[in-house]
């Protein structure tokens, strides 16, 4: 059997902030946000150009129980702030209200828990989809797209409604694999299992960090209505390629024909028209999506400067072109409305609701199904819903194979470069973590070495110690211990007599202070000046303690 393919070349223009997740946080531990801009950066290539006060510095902090503050803090000194700048893989433009919001929240209790634990900002970021630190959008999220708009046309026509609304789990999910087998049979009987779509990958991309905020549909204020999340979104006008395949799709109805080739692989059918094809999804596909944002459309007109003009001026010539034929409209990514992800004919939005008693306190989760939400995720500079912009929306074009090559190629240019950049990276981590070891190295055979000499000192100061009287054995303990390390050894051992520090000890005691007295040229036993003359003063008292003796 001959097997017709049709390749197509499409490129995706972000009409809104798009946000497709990857799963994971940005923490202020692998980010600083400094003048406007996020920079972002790998705590190993950081820690790599840290010098000795500051890995002492890291240390000390990370060594302490709850050092999360102290860890905050440490990320928030200039000198560090300006070495991760450096060594940013990537940074970012940010939303001033969230840079304000960072800087007056970074290493500050937010809360203390009822067991008086402290609970610090997180100030975590969702970053975007990335390889290579370049977004894309997953091919996979514009073909489930793509499907939704065919599966709310079939459906029109079509009675689903005992399988429509049967759960897939306890958060009201439904078993979409039931309207597939419905629609198309099984997988070899299902149009879309011969549509093939590569990742989307970036032509000219752009980031911004904005807050999303939830905004409920009824309220005519500007305050939002729910927590705020920091996203890092996909400007507006950013544009991406992607390659577009299918094939065994031999008759001009892709929908209702499917069955009549599949069941007959012998039969020969003509090429269908390329034209007709690309026809058919830009109609089907715009008439899903263009009532959805003219509804949102009509909904920001109805209140006051919510929605930012120039979301919408940038917006209708692509609405525009869609109603033309020249392309279609597509929703993607988180945020981008339920309405956008259920179909026409069949859509009953789970909402999880919970009783309450007359505290507040949470009594029971309650089921509600509603046939649209409540509320509107945007995308806003402030933590607010002012001259914000609605999220996900794209329009998709049909475009020439050389539009595709030339952003293909440069493209792999980029990821080349970025190559030979990581390379770059690792290998200066490599030298600097041989660099740490060698230290480490040095410095354990310095401890060694320290410990040895420390365990030969000891052991002639217990061949010393052996060979002592028990005297001398007194006055080195009494000098080891003196404060006063430049305490001569007569004044020494003459305070300590007065004090009987050496009374077992004192006739010999004495006799050795007379000792160094004299080898200090302090004993005086005749003096012109008796009452002025200290040493002479001494001396007699030595004298006459020693008198005690015989």
């Amino acid at each position: 059997m001959k097997q017709f393919l049709h390749n197509y070349k499409l490129k995706l223009t972000a009409i809104s902030p798009i946000h497709i997740g990857n799963g994971e946080l940005y923490e202020p531990t692998n980010y600083v946000i400094d003048e406007g801009q996020l920079y972002y950066f790998n705590d190993t290539t950081l820690i790599s150009k840290l010098n000795t006060q500051q890995i002492k510095d890291l240390m000390n902090i990370v060594s302490k129980n709850n050092s999360y503050q102290e860890l905050q803090l440490f990320y928030k000194r200039k000198d560090i702030k300006n070495l991760a700048k450096n060594c940013s893989i990537y940074n970012v433009p940010v939303a001033e209200d969230i840079e304000k919001n960072y800087n007056e929240s970074l290493g500050r209790v937010r809360q203390k828990e009822g067991n008086n634990s402290e609970v610090f900002n997180a100030l975590s970021i969702n970053p975007t989809i990335k390889t290579s630190f370049m977004p894309y959008i997953p091919g996979s999220s514009f073909k489930g797209a793509l499907k939704t708009a065919f599966f709310s046309k079939e459906a029109q026509n079509r009675d689903f409604k005992e399988v429509a609304f049967e759960k897939k789990d306890s958060k009201g999910n439904f078993k979409d694999y039931r309207f597939n087998s419905k629609f198309f049979g099984q997988f070899e009987t299902d149009p879309f299992s011969k549509l093939k779509i590569s990742d989307f990958i970036p032509k000219e991309v752009k980031l911004e960090i904005k807050w999303g905020v939830n905004k409920k549909k009824k309220s005519n204020t500007a305050d939002n209505d729910n927590t705020a999340i920091r996203y890092e979104f996909i400007a507006p006008l950013s544009e991406f390629v992607a390659e577009l395949t299918i094939f065994d799709l031999i008759d001009k109805n892709i929908l209702n024909n499917i069955n009549k080739i599949i069941r007959n692989p012998k039969k020969q059918f003509h090429q269908p028209d390329k034209i007709y094809i690309q026809k058919d999804i830009i109609q089907i596909t715009n008439s899903f999506y263009i009532p959805k944002f003219e509804e949102e459309k009509d909904w920001a007109n109805s209140k006051n400067n919510l929605i930012s003009s120039n979301y919408f001026q940038r917006a209708f010539p692509y609405l525009k072109k869609a109603k033309n034929g020249n392309g279609f409209l597509i929703r993607i990514g988180r945020h981008s409305g339920a309405e956008s992800m259920t179909l026409d004919k069949y859509r009953k939005i789970f909402i999880p609701q919970m009783k309450k008693d007359a505290n507040g306190n949470n009594l029971s989760r309650k089921e509600k199904y509603v046939s649209s939400p409540f509320t509107y995720w945007l995308a806003s500079n402030v933590n607010a819903v002012k001259s914000a912009e609605f999220i996900g929306w794209l329009y998709c074009e049909f475009i020439d194979d050389n539009e595709y090559k030339e952003s293909v190629s440069n493209y792999e240019i980029f990821l080349k470069k970025q190559k030979q950049k990581l390379e770059e990276t690792e290998k200066e981590i490599l030298n600097k973590e041989q660099q740490l070891f060698q230290e480490k190295e040095k410095i354990a055979i310095q401890k060694e070495q320290e410990e040895l000499e420390k365990q030969k000192l000891l052991k002639e100061e217990q061949e010393r110690l052996a060979k002592m009287s028990p005297l001398e054995r007194k006055i080195y303990e009494l000098q080891k211990n003196n404060p006063n390390p430049n305490e001569t050894i007569d004044i020494l051992l003459f305070n300590a007599i007065k004090k009987g520090d050496l009374e077992e000890f004192k006739c010999e005691a004495l006799q050795k202070l007379k000792e160094e007295m004299i080898k200090l040229k302090k004993w005086v036993e005749n003096s012109k000046k008796p009452k002025k003359d200290k040493k002479y003063k001494r001396t007699q008292e030595v004298i006459s303690m020693l008198k005690e003796c015989n």
